[in-house]
């Protein structure tokens, strides 16, 4: 059974009104330049990643201001005009706010689950079903992180607790031999404290940005090694 078929499927919110070509384009750029720097983490690319960022968040920047003076305008002329069903829509436009986003999914009964706990709770039994969990196979986890039942980001601290409190224990119980660790670039994965703690697990057997092996790009967290 897939994740959408498990877990339910929402389709993703549009792009703004405002968004535009040039903006997908500068989009693409971005990926593609940061691509280049998780592959090659040089101060070059460094630089050239982080010169596309400036120019997309400006030319957001620019596109979302033209955007809201025209929504401006047409309040006016529409104010002007005695256009009052088109004014009163224009001012619920700007009356929406904030509106927190949603991320439901379902039980194994297919109703909709909105509690964050429930939710990573079944998250956990779907990857344990999908990955047929067992300490034979040696799969390890998943793990989540969460402080009185709320999802909390994962720095640094929080990632060298899981390694040191969760995930070596149970890797010593499998008794594998020499192992190899594969993770992503994010910031609490790579930081200074995560890594001299995997280096010292892992010598040698470290695959990662800054690692022993560079993380390819597209390479997802648990692949077959």
């Amino acid at each position: 059974m897939s994740a959408k078929e498990s877990l339910g499927y929402y389709e993703p919110k549009n792009h703004k009104p405002w968004f535009d070509e040039g903006c997908s384009k500068l989009l693409d750029q971005r990926k593609q330049a940061k691509l280049q720097w998780l592959q090659d983490p040089s101060e070059l690319n460094g630089d050239n990643l982080n010169n596309i960022r400036r120019e997309t968040s400006r030319h957001f920047r620019n596109k979302e201001r033209e955007y809201l003076k025209d929504r401006i305008n047409e309040l006016a002329m529409n104010s002007k005009n005695k256009n009052i069903r088109d004014l009163y829509k224009g001012i619920n436009y700007f009356k929406r706010g904030y509106q927190r986003s949603s991320n439901l999914v379902k039980d194994e009964n297919g109703d909709l689950l909105a509690d964050s706990h429930n939710i990573l709770n079944r998250w956990g039994n779907y990857f344990s079903q999908l990955l047929n969990v067992h300490r034979r196979v040696g799969v390890i986890g998943p793990y989540f992180f969460e402080e009185d039942n709320h999802a909390v980001t994962v720095n640094s601290q929080r990632y060298v607790d899981m390694i040191k409190n969760l995930f070596e224990p149970a890797l010593e119980e499998l008794h594998l031999g020499n192992v190899w660790f594969q993770q992503d670039g994010a910031t609490g994965h790579t930081a200074r404290a995560s890594m001299t703690v995997l280096r010292a697990k892992f010598p040698r057997r470290l695959i990662s940005l800054r690692g022993d092996i560079p993380w390819a790009a597209h390479s997802p967290d648990l692949t077959p090694l």
